[in-house]
């Protein structure tokens, strides 16, 4: 049987983000791909499209724009290398937008904290974003199959996916508009997939404690036995 223990390393986004994301602060997007994969038909990243995509983005709304890409972007495809300065080259040639392009080596709990809605690729990063307790959007190519772990939650059942850069144009602006139809389905993701309680009450470093006494506990037995 599997015992859940939390996440803890994302246990301090969680006790701060409480409020509601639109009370927290203004709209801040952090966008978060994913690399593209040891095979191709495993990559799921948007890295192609992320200037193009963000640009559209911060000129439409009008919204503060941060990006962390993964460290191993580049690794199979080193045309995606250079990803992150051309980003930034991109968006710094736009008039009143404000952008941060973060260190691959940045933590992302850290910069969880920083903005309130993300945009991210198929990967593990989604279950971290559900921490901050904001809109999410995820990327899912057209062009190939998704494969994931079963799981009980489709990333359709508590975030927006999209497309294309105009589909994710649309959900950004119904979401900003009040229409964040999917913030209760988001809390029963977080619950499900984080253990809230048992990461906010460090579940994880109570059943290491209590392993390191059963071990002490079987050692002093075994030495009196040999005794």
């Amino acid at each position: 049987s599997f015992v859940k223990v939390g996440r803890p390393s994302i246990a301090n986004v969680l006790q701060q983000n409480n409020l509601p994301w639109h009370e927290r602060m203004e709209p801040r997007v952090l966008y978060l791909p994913t690399w593209e994969g040891v095979y191709e038909e495993n990559n799921y990243s948007s890295v192609r499209l992320s200037a193009a995509m963000l640009s559209e983005v911060a000129q439409r709304f009008g919204l503060h724009i941060s990006a962390k890409f993964h460290p191993s972007t580049g690794k199979r495809d080193p045309t995606l290398l250079q990803a992150p300065k051309y980003l930034g080259e991109e968006l710094s040639q736009l008039l009143n937008v404000s952008y941060t392009v973060h260190d691959k080596a940045d933590s992302i709990p850290d910069l969880l904290l920083t903005a309130n809605i993300f945009i991210c690729d198929v990967s593990a990063v989604v279950s971290e974003c559900i921490s901050a307790n904001g809109p999410i959007f995820v990327y899912i190519p057209k062009d190939r199959t998704i494969v994931v772990s079963n799981s009980d939650m489709a990333y359709e059942d508590y975030a927006y996916t999209f497309s294309s850069i105009d589909e994710l144009c649309e959900r950004i602006e119904d979401v900003l508009n009040g229409n964040d139809y999917l913030a209760e389905k988001r809390k029963l993701a977080m619950d499900y997939i984080l253990s809230v309680n048992n990461t906010i009450n460090n579940e994880f470093s109570r059943k290491l404690q209590e392993a390191s006494l059963k071990d002490t506990l079987q050692e002093n037995i075994r030495e009196k036995i040999i005794q």
